[in-house]
């Protein structure tokens, strides 16, 4: 096993992916290895190639390569507490074919990362390799605390990288694309998660605030106080509490802070 905090004073030959450098990093001037191949298109399973020195320099590069494999699908690799296990014994300094057992497609791979591992020379079987890491996704979060109902615009929010475990369904797209006049919809503090139903155009009612409830009575219309039992717009069907008498009856939204009676056992 090779964890992520592992020192020693062994040559590390990590080759980046090519994609992201053109000058490679060489193990050892003697004995340079290639760097990483990867599709002009990355599909995860497509084979890497690269040189490594030992364990340690095999778990890193594979960290790279995990980190670019997973980058189309938003995601991206937390090194700190990462940690790598083989079915077998290191086989020593030399080329190594890679392939993940993971699509790229995939919205959230499985963990711990699986990859193939085939030395290029020497009779040394096939080796997997057991990468756990923290996988992490970039997000949207308040830079200000948003009170229900205050306006909000992008501005206000800044992209911060998370844990994926720790970021909630349906959080805002990083393409910050809030429409003119937008409010906040709930209370959000500073540093919460932004979800796409979080932001959107102002309330007619919000829930526990006074509502004109509209009565029609024959040809006349009466109105009453009530209080809104929901966060609802125009034209939504909601519950009202009366105070006197005290009950809870089904009405419409019509407007800001107004509703018509539906129920008709008033």
């Amino acid at each position: 096993m090779c964890t992520g905090g592992w020192r020693g004073s062994a040559a590390i030959a990590v080759l980046t992916i090519a994609a992201m450098s053109s000058a490679p990093l060489l193990a050892a001037d003697r004995n340079p290895g290639p760097a990483i191949e990867v599709a002009a298109e990355p599909s995860a399973r497509v084979p890497a190639h690269f040189w490594a020195t030992d364990a340690h320099a095999l778990q890193e590069s594979l960290l790279s390569l995990a980190d670019e494999r997973l980058r189309p699908a938003g995601l991206a690799i937390g090194r700190e507490h990462s940690w790598m296990s083989l079915s077998g014994s290191f086989p020593g300094a030399g080329n190594f074919s890679v392939q993940p057992a993971w699509d790229a497609g995939t919205p959230m791979p499985q963990l711990p990362l699986i990859f193939y591992i085939w030395p290029d020379a020497g009779s040394h079987s096939a080796l997997t390799a057991s990468l756990a890491v923290t996988l992490l996704r970039d997000v949207r979060v308040a830079s200000r605390r948003l009170r229900k109902g205050s306006a909000v615009t992008c501005d206000d929010l800044q992209v911060q990288r998370r844990d994926v475990g720790a970021v909630p369904a349906k959080s805002l797209l990083l393409a910050c694309d809030i429409a003119a006049g937008s409010v906040a919809l709930r209370d959000i503090t500073v540093g919460d998660v932004v979800r796409g139903e979080d932001v959107g155009q102002a309330l007619a009612v919000s829930l526990g605030t006074p509502v004109d409830l509209t009565v029609a009575v024959g040809a006349i219309n009466v109105t009453i106080a009530a209080v809104s039992l929901a966060d609802a717009r125009a034209g939504d069907e909601i519950e009202v509490r009366l105070q006197r008498p005290a009950r809870i009856l089904k009405a419409r939204v019509t407007g800001p802070g107004s509703a018509q009676l539906l129920d008709r056992s008033l």
